[in-house]
């Protein structure tokens, strides 16, 4: 499994640098695209192979180190990866679009690492928080909640993995979450942090912006019966919006006339 999705194959990344011409006369560019390529095609082994040569080019250091980290990983040399992308932070390339990716990439290879320590934990926590912004998501909250599991701060890695849970349900990250919430609950018992109501109704909002509505129903339905007042109110009002951007517009009208809320402005 890939740590990230491709940015792009072959020539193209070159071309988003404004330096794809060169590989026609640069070897090491061209090198570079040869990795790209090879990456796409799963072949992570001549990725390692060939970015790890001696010299690469300068001005796409970012790159190269994007793309051998993430072979690194896929090909279980995660102290590499760390070594690797840990040099590359020490003098990175000024603005780079994968600044944030490259912190994540790091983050998830120190908490990833077998036999992985409280201090690569609290090394990935850092890395994480220093420009949270920038990182990409859901994966950035998600190696946040593992990074404060391994520091010993159980309490607030249940509250980011809610917030994957709740915020991307569409997301492969989710289930994770899930399963990494009931082990949390059941061993902080009444410590564990009840996720607010409006965490949870954002979930429903999330299914109707990734247009699955038959979730979004579903999500919202469930709500209905377990939140009172004012939530249960919106929870019922988002049943009847994903009735009606599901094309349903005789449920939704018969859906609402059957709603009493306290709230009229709910409804």
């Amino acid at each position: 499994m890939r740590f990230f999705s491709q940015i792009s194959v072959g020539c193209a990344v070159l071309t988003a640098m404004a330096v794809c011409a060169q590989a026609a006369t640069d070897p090491a560019v061209a090198r570079l695209g040869q990795a790209v390529t090879a990456y796409g095609k799963n072949d992570y082994f001549t990725t390692v192979h060939l970015l790890s040569a001696s010299g690469q080019p300068a001005k796409l250091r970012d790159y190269v180190t994007y793309y051998l980290a993430n072979a690194e990983l896929v090909t279980n040399n995660g102290a590499d990866a760390v070594r690797d992308l840990a040099r590359y932070l020490v003098d990175p390339v000024p603005g780079s679009p994968l600044a944030g990716r490259l912190n994540l990439l790091y983050a998830k290879a120190l908490v990833g690492q077998a036999g992985s320590t409280k201090e690569g934990a609290m090394k990935a926590r850092q890395v994480l928080e220093a420009q949270p912004s920038a990182l990409p998501q859901p994966d950035g909250e998600f190696t946040l909640a593992q990074a404060l599991e391994g520091t010993g701060f159980p309490r607030q890695a249940a509250l980011s993995y809610q917030r994957v849970y709740f915020l991307f349900p569409s997301s492969d990250y989710s289930e994770k979450a899930r399963m990494a919430m009931e082990k949390l609950k059941a061993s902080l018992g009444s410590d564990y942090p009840e996720p607010a109501a409006r965490l949870r109704l954002q979930r429903g909002d999330a299914w109707i912006n990734a247009k699955q509505y038959l979730k979004a129903r579903q999500e919202f339905a469930m709500l209905a019966t377990e939140l009172t007042g004012g939530d249960r109110e919106q929870a019922e009002s988002g049943v009847g919006a994903a009735l009606f951007l599901n094309g349903d517009a005789a449920g939704t009208v018969s859906y609402l006339e059957n709603l009493h809320p306290e709230n009229a402005a709910a409804a």
